[in-house]
């Protein structure tokens, strides 16, 4: 029986997998995604965790600005669930602003409000460049200035809006990521996200305390966090105190993110499911470290995506430069958007064949080290070219653990 799997936006890609050879399909979810995101935002905002209900933390006249990262899935459905329940706390819409991050999504944040409402709340999106929206606030504890947009820095409540995803997942900050340095300047940004520090522990522990210092001192209390579905759907919507929807989060996070395996296999066929906007190189970086953990040396790693936009600068030098080890020093000192996902994809070659479906051209693909995938054929054909398979859904959002004990 064909497997089924679903990539970019919406596109099915069905494949013959050998059953013996199937060592687990990790490419739907268990759980069920929630019918009516904006309920369950509103329900969350009445009964927040460790914190009082919205209605009772704002009075008329509060500027209240909504921030919200740019891989919230049902993004619509969550701003319009957040809005409703300001209004009903007697917040004027006028008085709310939802601010989007800088690479947020070009879906209109305010089409599932009324057109009354929607004419009234201000839609505003970061630009880390433009100095004069950015406000100082502080130095942090290593000394390093604190910049925040100029309208968290002046607002009454800010509410952050982030996805949560599995705490090892790469690149993540905890529950106050969403939040710094999403709406900090461009230098701020460009330092968390170094390939150097963004592939360390040590560093990324020290960026995620940094994140938690920030949200301390522009003194945010009540935040709403959601665990996504495959796709753009939501699983689960919390709200409340961080410390506790960051516990409660992880928790289901991982139930529905974290696969663990009791054996390498050969082969792991991942996707990319979601729009152009989730359609990115700093995705298929995610996608790649979610697979590499498990891969068996030699095997080989095959990702199924709608990417479309061409490789940044770090990606270009990986292509232009023959000899590795010059390429991972110039690329370990990059800053660019693409500098982790280059160093990843110089790492998993070492290693393991890298295999890419896409919207891209085949020299394009090529020219990255990476195998051009053409369609469902050529994949099924490297299926049957290995002894050992999984398939991972939304492998971006994904984990995978070795547990070779069976444990």
């Amino acid at each position: 029986m064909p497997s089924s799997l679903c990539y970019g936006a919406g596109t099915r890609l069905e494949i013959d997998v050998d059953p013996h050879s199937l060592m687990g399909d990790f490419s739907r979810t268990i759980a069920r995604p929630i019918d009516d995101p904006v309920a369950a935002v509103s329900a969350a905002l009445d009964a927040p965790l460790g914190f009082p209900a919205l209605r009772r933390a704002t009075v008329p006249g509060d500027q209240v600005v909504v921030a919200v990262e740019h891989d919230v899935p049902q993004q619509a459905a969550v701003v319009a669930g957040i809005v409703h329940s300001l209004v009903e706390g007697n917040v004027l819409p006028e008085d709310v602003t939802i601010l989007l991050s800088d690479s947020a999504s070009s879906r209109e944040a305010n089409r599932l409000l009324s057109p009354q409402l929607a004419s009234a709340v201000k839609t505003v999106r970061h630009d880390p460049h433009e100095s004069k929206d950015l406000a100082y606030l502080a130095a942090s504890k290593e000394n390093k200035p604190i910049y925040f947009n100029r309208l968290l820095f002046d607002a009454d409540l800010v509410l952050p809006v982030g996805c949560l995803r599995p705490g090892s997942s790469l690149g993540y900050l905890g529950v106050h990521g969403s939040l710094f340095p999403a709406f900090s300047d461009t230098a701020t940004q460009q330092r968390f996200r170094s390939a150097g520090s963004a592939q360390s522990s040590v560093q990324q522990k020290r960026h995620g305390s940094e994140a938690d210092e920030a949200a301390w001192l522009l003194g945010i209390h009540l935040m709403v966090q959601v665990v996504p579905g495959l796709g753009d759907t939501l699983l689960h919507v919390l709200a409340g105190e961080a410390e506790t929807v960051a516990e409660q989060g992880r928790s289901l996070c991982e139930a529905a993110w974290l696969h663990r395996l009791t054996r390498s296999p050969q082969l792991v066929v991942a996707t990319i499911e979601g729009a152009s906007e989730v359609q990115t190189w700093e995705n298929f970086g995610r996608a790649l470290h979610a697979a590499l953990p498990v891969i068996a040396d030699h095997g080989a790693i095959v990702l199924c995506t709608d990417l479309r936009c061409g490789p940044g600068p770090a990606l270009q030098r990986l292509a232009s430069e023959p000899d590795d080890q010059v390429a991972r020093r110039e690329i370990l000192r990059d800053r660019s958007h693409d500098a982790l996902a280059a160093l990843l994809l110089l790492d998993a070659r070492s290693r393991v064949e890298v295999f890419l479906l896409s919207g891209l051209a085949e020299d394009t693909v090529e020219e990255l080290g990476i195998g051009y995938v053409s369609g469902p054929e050529q994949i099924a054909r490297l299926s049957r070219q290995y002894e050992s398979c999984i398939l991972l859904g939304d492998a971006h959002r994904s984990m995978l653990e070795l547990n070779a004990s069976g444990d």
